[in-house]
């Protein structure tokens, strides 16, 4: 789940991946030479077959639970870098080939997901860009005060910590099933069964009672018996809800037209602009 996403949790993940040792930066640099080929011979492809081919022996010899760590890591990196790059200006050459090596490379991990045919047509893209001293500044000499003021970072929320747990657990059960479940939107509804756990007032009484009289094992018992019930009620809500948005439309209208109003308002702002621009 991507709320906030910043070039250092990039960082920290790529620091991760080269703890597990399976991706070699010359096969990285060979690899991206070929796929920006303006076009690619056979032999071509089946170097770069080879190339993953490497790091995929590398990655099945591990551990099955090291295994999964290494796709859930991938899979974060790819995600947190493709919406960085598109959200923002950031550009990281090195950065950016590990991210088009690993795109292949999970596909490899995956069988059954269509193969890679080395095409990037549908891939990010990045410049080339070099740093460049563009004036230098000089003046007097500038008195060291070395006495800093650190603010004491904030606790995480109870929520915050919950929502980052879920996200992890989002991000398992994608790498282990092959699935590509949308964290926010699935976060958000794990989140709803925690509300109809607080908001119900039988699942609070069975809970409370079985946490006052069992011990911590039997009482996991109720509480997947309230888990299984919550998730039936939630289940039987939204299909009787969205039933009724899809057989009603009048209904359907009032809700949608809450909607409506934000693109209305886009639409009105750009007119503007564009009868001034004319």
């Amino acid at each position: 789940m991507f709320q906030t996403i910043s070039p250092s949790d990039i960082r920290d993940l790529d620091r991760e991946i080269d703890e597990y040792d399976f991706l070699d930066a010359d096969d990285i640099d060979e690899f991206n030479k070929y796929l920006y080929q303006p076009s690619r011979s056979t032999k071509d492809k089946q170097r770069m077959w080879a190339l993953l081919d490497k790091s995929l022996k590398i990655i099945m010899k591990c551990p099955e639970k090291e295994q999964m760590e290494i796709k859930i890591t991938m899979r974060r990196f790819l995600k947190g870098y493709c919406f960085l790059i598109q959200a923002t200006a950031y550009e990281n050459i090195e950065f950016h080939k590990r991210y088009n090596f690993m795109s292949y490379l999970i596909k490899e991990l995956n069988p059954g997901s269509g193969g890679n045919n080395f095409d990037i047509a549908d891939k990010i893209t990045v410049s080339d860009f070099r740093q460049k001293q563009m004036e230098e500044h000089t003046g007097g000499e500038i008195e060291a005060k070395p006495e800093v003021k650190i603010k004491k970072p904030k606790p995480a929320s109870l929520e915050e910590q919950q929502k980052k747990k879920l996200s992890q657990i989002i991000d398992e059960v994608n790498a282990l099933y092959d699935k590509d479940y949308e964290p926010d939107f699935t976060t958000k509804a794990a989140m709803q069964l925690r509300d109809l756990l607080l908001k119900n007032d039988e699942f609070k009484e069975r809970l409370k009672k079985s946490a006052k009289s069992n011990p911590i094992d039997e009482f996991k018992f109720t509480y997947d018996d309230c888990i299984q019930d919550a998730l039936v009620e939630g289940y039987d809500q939204n299909a009787d809800f969205y039933t009724l948005l899809l057989n009603n439309e009048e209904v359907r209208a009032k809700f949608a037209s809450v909607f409506m109003l934000r693109y209305t308002r886009f639409s009105v702002t750009r007119r503007m602009i564009n009868s001034r621009g004319g």
